[in-house]
């Protein structure tokens, strides 16, 4: 078995649901569409921020009956850090919100944002 045999590319359509593209089509969408595939992005404080994006590449290849499109990062001064992934946009969005409540109460607590 080899990754020609899974559906490794995806778009969004109207509606934010994926739909099984070309590796051209990927690409093309990406290009001119790219703001259509932020679901949410959450500034915490000065040095971290939520992102959560479509990807549009699956990131569980082969390993999961739904592809994995979708992810969320925190960014703290601009590196990369906690990640976590999700398989439609309902999802991303719920996961958005719940890790952006996490880092705001731990932030209001004074515990340090465990990244």
């Amino acid at each position: 078995m080899n990754l020609d045999d899974f559906d490794l590319y995806w778009i969004l359509d109207a509606e934010h649901r994926p739909v099984e593209a070309t590796n051209e089509q990927w690409f093309e969408f990406r290009q001119n569409n790219f703001s259509k595939c932020i679901v949410a992005k959450t500034q915490i404080n000065d040095h971290v921020e939520v992102s959560t994006v479509f990807i549009g590449m699956d990131q569980a290849v082969g390993t999961r009956e739904l592809p994995v499109l979708f992810e969320s990062m925190v960014f703290t001064d601009d590196q990369g850090g906690e990640c976590h992934r999700y398989c439609s946009w309902d999802d991303a969005e719920a996961g958005h919100n719940a890790l952006v409540k996490r880092l705001q109460s731990e932030q209001t607590f004074g515990r340090k944002l465990d990244l």
